[in-house]
């Protein structure tokens, strides 16, 4: 009966009628002890409807984006989960700082009456800045040493972001990264509501990136794209691009073959449509306990689009999280790439069949390979020694993460982890089937001389296993991990007439879960 008075009354607090009344009885019914009649009386009371829907506080917002939020209109019933979802909906534009909502004489008797919302809107202008640190093996690339040098990485992060353009709910963001890494710069427009829909957003960007962390060659890229976002679901969601991008190598950078800087040094032009689809089931996404996480990239840069170099690129990831025996979390991570060229690849000055140096596959580090330091994973150039990347990848993390652990000073934020790391990148996607039954790097004889004329195999399915700790902060936890690799790679330089072998030992310091 309780729940027949709620559901009654709520029908008609939400269709105009705030002053109903619901009465119930029961009585035994004659010669049945076990039944009983059970009588509801409803009186309605007077309807109450919007005389007017009264806005105030508006600067600079244009009043169409407001009332394409509003759920209550003239004339309409007076309802409070219409006003409560107009309040929820004009907060979640994220230009407002306060919405206020009200009745106007609530206790009068008048058949219409007036609902009032106040605005307040938030600073257009907002200014963030912070630093931190990276420190990993080798992160910093060096002379003559193909595996770089440990050491430790500072970072520098401003933003700057323009609310509510033109009054149309509409951003302007420019973010700069400075480290001695990487140096990025992104100016971004971001316009939702796309066609008028909740479901769709429309971003057009500039982007700019320096990027030193493949220790052998330094890329420079220019990048503009038009993105078509669709929330299809609460979880997943479709991303439509189109990217023309400008990438370069510097020559003065390049430690590889004298014989191929001339190819992989040149400008190169991509003109790439795309395809993303995310479903994102994960109860955090910041550190995760119970889930799933699924990405699927797929990408073709075409001549018939502009472009100077033709292939095709998908990337799969996929990550589950179980909890189990007391908060343990038993998490996984794979991912798999595919690049692959076609046709012929046009070079300002020349032809080849190559992809881009810096659109091949590279990994090795905290966030991927941890047996590996910084982007060292994969074939290497055997003249110098430096990894050159590949068209193919596998990447599978597991980790067990232990629940919070009660330690002197650290009280209840530390907790640890243990994992295994397995997988590589490859010359040719071709390869990574063969590969993955491979847990030792095939024909070492042939690589052991340095002056060998014979070419190295890299393709093979490296083993690491490794503890790491997390400290929990309100930004996310701050990890370090200690790896230890069973078969690390084995390569020559025949600049120095030496054989070389990866570390056996990796350690990295960052923030964040490794995925």
């Amino acid at each position: 009966i309780i729940n027949d008075r709620d559901a009654i009354t709520y029908f008609y607090y939400n269709h105009g009628y705030p002053d109903v009344q619901f009465e119930s009885s029961v009585k035994p019914v004659e010669g049945q002890p076990y039944r009983m009649d059970l009588t509801y009386v409803i009186a309605e009371g007077q309807r109450v409807n919007v005389d007017r829907l009264i806005l105030t506080g508006l600067g600079h917002t244009r009043r169409y984006i407001i009332d394409r939020q509003i759920r209550i209109r003239d004339g309409d019933p007076l309802s409070q989960a219409a006003m409560v979802e107009s309040q929820r909906r004009l907060y979640n534009l994220g230009i407002f700082n306060q919405v206020d909502m009200a009745i106007q004489n609530p206790e009068g008797i008048e058949p219409l009456k007036n609902a009032l919302f106040n605005l307040t809107e938030a600073p257009r202008w907002t200014f963030r800045y912070g630093g931190g640190i990276e420190f990993a093996t080798g992160n910093t690339p060096a002379i003559n040493n193909p595996q770089g040098t440990s050491s430790v990485s500072p970072n520098g992060v401003l933003e700057i972001t323009r609310l509510n353009m033109f009054g149309r709910d509409q951003t302007l963001s420019m973010r700069a990264r400075v480290g001695l890494l990487t140096r990025r710069g992104l100016i971004s427009y971001d316009a939702p509501r796309l066609f008028n829909s909740e479901k769709w957003r429309f971003t057009v960007s500039a982007f700019y990136d320096n990027t030193v962390n493949v220790n052998t060659f330094t890329s420079e890229r220019l990048e503009g794209t038009f993105a078509a976002e669709e929330r299809y679901s609460r979880t997943t969601t479709f991303l439509y691009r189109m990217s023309y991008q400008r990438v370069r190598v510097d020559p003065a950078s390049l430690v590889i073959d004298p014989n191929l800087i001339p190819l992989y040094s040149r400008p190169v032009r991509i003109a790439m449509p795309s395809f993303t689809w995310v479903q994102d089931r994960r109860d955090n996404p910041v550190d995760t306990h119970k889930g799933s996480y699924n990405l699927l990239d797929m990408g073709l840069a075409t001549s018939a689009l502009g472009s100077e170099s033709n292939f095709g690129k998908v990337l799969y990831q996929n990550s589950t999280y179980y909890t189990f025996h007391k908060k343990w979390v038993l998490a996984r991570n794979t991912q798999i790439g595919i690049e692959h060229p076609y046709g012929t690849n046009y070079y300002p000055g020349g032809s080849a069949t190559a992809i881009p140096l810096p659109e091949l596959f590279f990994a090795g580090g905290g966030n991927s390979l941890r047996g590996f330091a910084i982007n060292q994973a994969g074939p290497r150039d055997l003249q110098t020694g430096y990894p050159i990347g590949g068209q193919g990848l596998f990447v599978n993390n597991v980790e067990i993460r232990t629940p919070p652990v009660l330690l002197p000073y650290a009280a209840d934020n530390m907790s640890f982890v243990f994992f295994h790391d397995m997988g590589n990148v490859f010359t040719n996607a071709s390869q990574i089937a063969s590969g993955m039954v491979r847990f030792q790097q095939p024909s070492l004889a042939a690589c052991a001389p340095a002056t060998s004329t014979v070419g190295c195999n890299f393709s093979y399915n490296p083993q690491a296993v490794g503890v790491g700790i997390r400290y929990k902060t309100p930004v996310g936890p701050v990890r370090g991990d200690i790896s230890y690799n069973f078969s690390p790679t084995q390569y020559p330089v025949r600049d120095q007439n030496t054989v070389q072998t990866l570390r056996h030992v990796n350690y990295f310091f960052s923030i964040g879960q490794t995925f």
